[in-house]
């Protein structure tokens, strides 16, 4: 059997939201935030090292192979997702996630209802390590030949909630699923306010940035569809 490895990246929320009556204590590795940044996140066991073009774009891989290339997707397969227990309001706020990822890494995603590639549902699991999200992938392989061939997404359960909508925001919640998506293809954090994957998310971005663009690109199906 191929061996399994697994990759995620974490969305936690702390600082601001000590302030919001959740009652949550800031984790001690918890990213310092400014002025304007309400959900600040961290990153468990991922392998970032941000790539910069010309001091310009920037962004980073979640797993590497041996020559350094991301690992991802086939990118020429159409991946599958569900979130079975989805609340309506949050089904098409995150169909508008995947359609913006599609178009910016020209993979192709499909929901489904069942066995699916990527599994998004409610959890304690988020909240348990202080997080609002998580998003990661599980990859077969190893040197040059490694794949992802599962994905998954973990979204706070509170947020299912009738009462979360007013502090939880529509643009909240499109730019956090947009970024756990893009911890299942393959990105991690970046230090770029300007990038989605910018370790915060509070509702100001509408959609990727150049650099989560150029990275996606990568990860895409403009690089093939073999892993080699």
């Amino acid at each position: 059997m191929a061996r399994r490895r697994r990759a995620v990246g974490t969305s936690l929320f702390a600082g601001l939201l000590l302030a919001s009556g959740l009652g949550f204590g800031s984790p001690a590795s918890a990213i310092a935030t400014s002025p304007g940044d309400v959900f600040p996140i961290e990153t468990r066991g991922a392998n970032s090292q941000p790539l910069r073009a010309s001091n310009g774009p920037v962004w980073a891989w979640m797993a590497t192979k041996d020559d350094g290339s991301p690992v991802r997707w086939n990118a020429c397969s159409t991946i599958t997702w569900n979130w079975n227990k989805g609340k309506s309001r949050d089904l098409k706020v995150m169909r508008k996630a995947v359609k913006n990822l599609s178009k910016a890494s020209g993979i192709a995603f499909t929901q489904t209802s069942t066995s699916p590639d990527v599994n998004i549902r409610y959890s304690k699991e988020p909240r348990a390590q202080g997080a609002l999200g998580l998003g990661g992938f599980r990859y077969t392989g190893g040197g040059q030949s490694a794949q992802i061939v599962q994905g998954s997404i973990d979204i706070d359960k509170k947020l299912k909630k009738k009462k979360s909508k007013k502090q939880f925001s529509k643009s909240i919640r499109k730019e956090l699923f947009m970024h756990e998506w893009g911890h299942v293809v393959g990105l991690d954090h970046v230090d770029s306010r300007k990038e989605l994957m910018y370790p915060s998310v509070g509702g100001y971005l509408k959609n990727y940035g150049t650099g989560d663009r150029e990275g996606l690109r990568i990860l895409g199906d403009r690089a093939g569809c073999s892993p080699a």
